[in-house]
């Protein structure tokens, strides 16, 4: 039985979640808040030479500040780089993503949606890899539980759909792609006939998914950048392309991963929505005004806290001090935050007497205006979803104590 809690009333293009992303180009272009810039491009370096065999290992070692003090320079920023920071958002959405991958349910698609920088990188790290794992359960040794892949940004739309029908096809490690061949049964003389021909464009990749996806038992597939998916052709067919996937194997699921331009897509169609549940990754909600610390506040302070307590440099800025300000400056998003503390000390570890200066934190964050623009978009994505989101269920709270009393 599905546990799906969208809305109950029949969804079609012209009621889907509708959200506009209004003067920020940059997202629509790039799905980043942050410019690539050459600060960006080095946190890229560092993370993936961090991420190298050998490397990885090496890193994953390392627990404490002291420890990461004595590496060499660009190996303590790729540790502080690569460093998975847990908070509470994220395990609520690991707890939710768990529910919806649960044997038994129903829901074969779970977009995940949530302002870019949000942690959804940090999401397909290994906490999301051990849910699948422990949803798909022992697996024989031709099968493949699950693959990963991230959507291609380029092209026109059919050969976009191509490129991503090829990363999905590598991603399952299927040989020799190029000079595959479909296989066709038909009936001669009451006779099976097995008939092969080389698969032409987009349809026949599309068929060597299919086969794949039975062949290999494949649980879960998991697509990152999904927003890119808008760039292939009209929502209705994007979907229902997505949708033929998930309905190969009915132990198939897709996760979607993106920003809030997801959400006309994936509620534009009846069937995406019957069999579907939006996991909205939320931000945490920073107020401007000292106060007592909300809830929500809380839990970005102790991120703040471990970010100062595992700085990699001999003097440490005072992020603790002034977590609500950094906190107002990356919209409440751990993602954001991560970044910023990176691009403060790449330019920290340039710097002849390693001393953070006012220059550094004005270089390392976002121009005022950028921010306040940004703003205005989440503002935006956040009323879109709501309502539509895993768990918002179709009744009002106050109204539910005779349903749940003894």
């Amino acid at each position: 039985m599905t546990t799906t809690m969208m809305k109950m009333t029949a969804t079609t293009p012209s009621n889907c979640a509708t959200f506009s992303d209004g003067p920020v180009d940059s997202l629509k272009e790039n799905g980043d808040p942050f410019p690539k810039d050459e600060l960006q491009e080095e946190i890229d370096k560092l993370s993936d030479s961090a991420s190298k065999p050998g490397i990885a290992e090496r890193l994953r070692s390392i627990r404490t500040r002291e420890e990461a003090l004595k590496l060499p320079t660009r190996l303590r920023l790729g540790w502080f780089a690569n460093l998975t920071i847990k908070h509470a958002e994220l395990e609520r959405v690991l707890k939710d993503v768990g529910e919806l991958l649960s044997s038994g349910n129903g829901c074969q698609i779970i977009p995940i949606i949530g302002m870019t920088r949000i942690g959804k990188s940090t999401l397909m790290g290994k906490a999301l890899l051990e849910l699948i794992h422990a949803y798909v359960g022992p697996v024989a040794i031709h099968e493949l539980p699950f693959l990963v892949v991230e959507v291609p940004s380029t092209g026109d739309h059919r050969r976009s759909w191509a490129a991503l029908f090829h990363e999905i096809l590598q991603a399952g490690k299927e040989p020799l792609i190029e000079v595959k061949k479909t296989v066709q049964t038909s009936k001669v003389g009451g006779l099976s006939v097995l008939a092969t021909q080389k698969a032409k464009g987009v349809d026949g990749l599309r068929q060597f998914i299919k086969q794949m996806l039975v062949n290999r038992n494949i649980r879960v597939i998991v697509i990152d950048e999904a927003v890119h998916l808008k760039k292939y052709g009209d929502s209705e067919s994007t979907m229902n392309a997505l949708k033929s996937m998930a309905s190969v194997n009915s132990t198939t699921k897709l996760l979607l991963l993106g920003s809030f331009d997801l959400l006309g897509m994936v509620t534009g169609l009846d069937q995406v929505v019957s069999r579907g549940s939006i996991v909205h990754f939320r931000r945490y909600a920073i107020g401007r005004k000292e106060a007592t610390m909300t809830k929500d506040e809380r839990a970005f302070y102790r991120c703040v806290v471990k970010l100062e307590n595992l700085w990699p440099w001999e003097s440490k800025p005072q992020l603790t001090k002034n977590w609500r300000k950094i906190g107002l400056a990356c919209w409440g998003s751990i993602g954001a935050l991560k970044t910023l503390a990176m691009r403060l000390l790449i330019l920290q570890s340039r710097s002849k007497d390693g001393v953070l200066t006012k220059e550094m934190w004005m270089k390392a964050s976002m121009p005022k205006e950028a921010v306040k623009t940004i703003e205005a978009w989440v503002v935006n994505g956040e009323k879109a979803i709501e309502g539509w989101e895993y768990g918002s269920g179709a009744f009002d709270p106050d109204e539910l104590e005779d349903l749940v009393a003894a």
